[in-house]
C-alpha cells in the first residue's frame, strides 16, 4: 500500500457505534487494536463501511473479551 492511500484512509476514518451497523451485513476488517479507553481495555476494529470509507468501531467489553491477541495480529 502506498503512503498516499494510507494517509487518505487515516484522515478519512471516523468512529461509529456498534448499534448503528447493519445486522447481517459483512464489513471487511482492515485491522484491530487493543487499547485502554476511559472505562478499561477494549478493542477497536477498523472496517470498511463503503468502498472508500474507513471507520473505527469500539467493541463493548462483552465482545472485546472474546477477541484474542492472535485474532488481532491477523
Amino acid at each position: 500500500m502506498n503512503l498516499q492511500k494510507k494517509f487518505q484512509e487515516d484522515s478519512s476514518s471516523q468512529v461509529i457505534r456498534v448499534n448503528t451497523m447493519e445486522v447481517n451485513k459483512k464489513y471487511p476488517i482492515i485491522g484491530a487494536e487493543r487499547i485502554t479507553a476511559n472505562f478499561g481495555f477494549t478493542v477497536v476494529m477498523r472496517i470498511k463501511e463503503q468502498p472508500i470509507k474507513v471507520v473505527n468501531v469500539y467493541l463493548p467489553k462483552r465482545y472485546s473479551a472474546i477477541v484474542s491477541d492472535e485474532d488481532i495480529e491477523l
